[in-house]
Formats: structure tokens, sequence, C-alpha cells
């Protein structure tokens, strides 16, 4: 049985022509967030959706073709409104 093997990345910068073909990205992060609204006008709405979607492709390690592939989609939902009454 082999062991698990973790690596960990910081401060990495690239040292290859980016000009040329083997020049690849080491990892690829995507993140889209989409708001659906309700009101009148641009000064008086309500949002009542947000979802966002972060995805992740990254290299597992030098010279090999496996990648390591993260989704994450988060959604919020308006429940109700209600005013804000008191002091805080």
């Amino acid at each position: 049985m082999e062991r698990p093997v973790y690596q960990k990345w910081t401060g990495l910068k690239a040292k290859c022509d980016t000009t040329k073909t083997s020049c690849n990205d080491l990892m690829n992060h995507v993140s889209a967030t989409n708001y659906i609204v309700c009101g009148q006008d641009m000064s008086n709405f309500v949002i009542r959706k947000s979802t966002t979607e972060n995805t992740i492709i990254a290299n597992l390690a030098w010279n090999v073709d496996e990648k390591l592939f993260n989704r994450a989609r988060v959604s919020l939902d308006l429940l109700r409104e209600e005013p804000v009454s008191g002091h805080m």
C-alpha cells in the first residue's frame, strides 16, 4: 500500500518562455458570480439570489498527465425582508 503524498506550492514564478508551446500554466482558476435582482431602478433593488462558482485545475506534479480538478458552488437565496430596527 502506498502512502499519500501532498504538495504545497507558494510564491511560484514561471521561468519559461511564454512564447513557446512547452510553457504551460501550473494552475487555472475561474470564478463566476450570477445575481438575480428585482426592483424598479438601479437605486432601489433587492438581490434575490447569488450563485458563485469557483473552478481550479492544477497539475499534480511535474511531467505527469494527471490533473487536480476542484469545483465549488455557493448559492445564497433571500428568504424574507425585514426592516432594521433598534441600535446595534
